[in-house]
This record gives C-alpha cells, structure tokens and sequence, in this order.
C-alpha cells in the first residue's frame, strides 16, 4: 500500500487530505469538554487510530500546534486539549465570572490552588505512572481544608521560615479567613467563601473535569480520569495563579482544557 502511495502522486495527495479530515473530527470531539468516546463509535475509533497510527497522530497534533492547542492525554475517555496564551481558545478570567474586584480575584485563585491541592495534596499523587484515583472531594471539606491551610500559613508569615517578599500571599491569605465561611445576616450568600468553592466546583464540572454526586456537603464530586493529568492546567486554577502573584490585577489568559 506504502509503494503505491509513493508512485501515485494523486492517491497520496487524496489519502492525506483524508486523514487531515481525521484529524479535524478527532480535534472537533475534543473540543467538546463532556463528551466520552463511550457515547461516539467515530470519537472512539478515531482515538484508537490516533494511538495507533504515527502519520494520523503527526496530523493531529501538527493541526493543534497551528490553533494554539497541545495534546495532553489521549485513551479511552477522550482527547484531552490545551491552549496557550496566545491561542483564540485562550481562557481568561473574564470567562470565569465578569466584574469580579481585585479581592474577589484572590479570593477564588485561593479557592481554585485550594481545590487542586485538595484532589492531589502530594507530588506523588500527580505522577503519571500511578494508579488514577477517584477521589471525593466536597465543597465543605474543600472550605475546611482551605480556611485551616490559610490559618497555618498566617502563622508561618509571621515567623522567619517564609520571605517576607510574598505580600500578594499574604494579603490573599488574610482576605480568606476575613471573609465568613457561611452566611451571615449581612453577607449575601455569594460572597462567602462556602459559596466561592461551590461556584469553582461547578465551573471546573462543566469543563468536564469533575462530576457531581450529590448536594451532600455543600455538594460533593468525583475526579474523573483527566483530572489528574489536567491539575496542573485547569482553566481557572493557572489564571488565577497568576493573578495571585500580580495581587489581583493580572486577567492573564490561561489553558482552557479540556475544551
């Protein structure tokens, strides 16, 4: 088949312009953040050749490069995508929630870095060699770890073992045990910090990153097999991060994966 390509210009060009389509398909479904290969024989079937296939994969990711996107992950529960900064499918912190002031700003990158550190709190626990988890993980429990993390990291600033150059940390860190964790007469719902880590869960469930199980708890969730491998990358986790550092002001664009 190889030799009869390699003789017939024509039959060459007609095979990659087939396999460019492929790859545009295969792309398509992974842009779409909820969708499983279980639920699309041709996802499915595309993602097999896509493992399998060398000049298939070459396309694949040649045409990703080109959008701005990388392949992170690709098995039996997706493609998985993300963007670079520069990429038209570059997420911003607008994305996340419009209006927000600096304070709120840190206040959520604290909720989203606190989530993450939540699901997989050791480096152990990102590596990819390990067996993929599923882990519960609940907006309550979050707020609990969070509020106990900040309390402890207050203390440390006010000792020698942490520089005194972090002021956008600690002035997140005083922000969050400022604020009540539940409502109270004068705080509408939204502004506690129980309702920051709710918002953040549902946002990061309909990226197709986790998926809800029940109200229990302030709401409660599992990862999903990409979690892991995209931790390091959610859409709204590196935003915030470096929003974190700037102290609030930066709307830097972040990878929005999967898409």
């Amino acid at each position: 088949m190889d030799e009869e390509l390699r003789a017939d210009p024509a039959a060459r060009m007609s095979t990659e312009a087939e396999r460019a389509v492929e790859a545009g398909r295969l792309l398509a479904y992974g842009l779409q953040p909820r969708l499983r290969p279980a639920r699309s024989e041709d996802y499915a079937a595309l993602l097999r050749r896509y493992r399998d296939d060398v000049q298939l994969r070459t396309m694949v990711d040649g045409v990703a490069a080109g959008l701005g996107l990388a392949v992170l992950d690709a098995d039996d529960y997706g493609l998985v995508l993300a963007a670079t900064e520069e990429s038209v499918f570059a997420w911003h912190l607008d994305n996340y929630r419009r209006d927000m002031g600096v304070e709120e700003r840190l206040l959520h990158g604290l909720v989203h870095l606190g989530i993450a550190a939540y699901c997989y709190p050791t480096a152990e626990s990102l590596d990819p060699e390990e067996e993929r988890v599923v882990r519960a993980v609940s907006a309550a429990a979050v707020e609990r770890d969070l509020r106990d993390t900040c309390q402890r990291l207050e203390e440390r600033l006010g000792g020698e073992d942490v520089p005194a150059a972090s002021p956008e940390l600690e002035r997140a860190l005083n922000a969050y045990l400022a604020q009540p964790a539940t409502r109270e007469a004068k705080i509408r719902a939204g502004k506690t910090t129980l309702a920051m880590v709710q918002f953040a869960l549902d946002r990061l469930t309909q990226q197709g990153l986790l998926a809800k199980v029940s109200d229990a708890d302030g709401g409660t969730y599992r990862t999903l097999a990409h979690t892991r491998s995209m931790s390091g990358s959610w859409p709204h986790t590196r935003g915030f991060a470096c929003s974190l550092r700037r102290g609030g002001q930066a709307d830097a664009p972040a990878p929005r994966s999967p898409l």
